[in-house]
């Protein structure tokens, strides 16, 4: 049960400051950008924050019920019998070119020796 040792390895120094300034700018990097957010929401009247907040919302479960009912009449591939064969066995692989001879359709259980 390790995730219990309350014990601290010691890692490498360089590796944990790296960590740390790494941590330390995408903290600065969310704030920032949250407080640019909330500057241009807050020009905004309570009433116009609560008309984009309805607008978003209705997009948006527009979106999922367009989504949702665009899935519905989509066709499904229809279950085929268990004794089913792939069309292309015992054909070529390649369409023959019209003026050559025709490749012969046989498969390795229809050639006899």
């Amino acid at each position: 049960m390790r995730f219990l040792n309350n014990k601290r390895e010691g890692g490498d120094p360089g590796a944990e400051r790296t960590a740390s300034r790494i941590a330390a700018q995408i903290i600065r990097w969310q704030i920032s950008v949250a407080a640019k957010i909330n500057r241009r929401v807050n020009r905004y009247t309570k009433a116009g924050q609560r008309k984009f907040l309805w607008v978003f919302c209705a997009v948006w479960i527009a979106g999922i019920c367009f989504n949702f009912f665009h899935a519905q009449q989509t066709t499904t591939i229809r279950k085929v019998r268990p004794d089913y064969l792939p069309v292309h066995i015992g054909q070529p692989s390649d369409i023959p070119e019209p003026d050559k001879k025709p490749i012969p359709r046989t498969d390795s259980l229809t050639i006899k020796k």
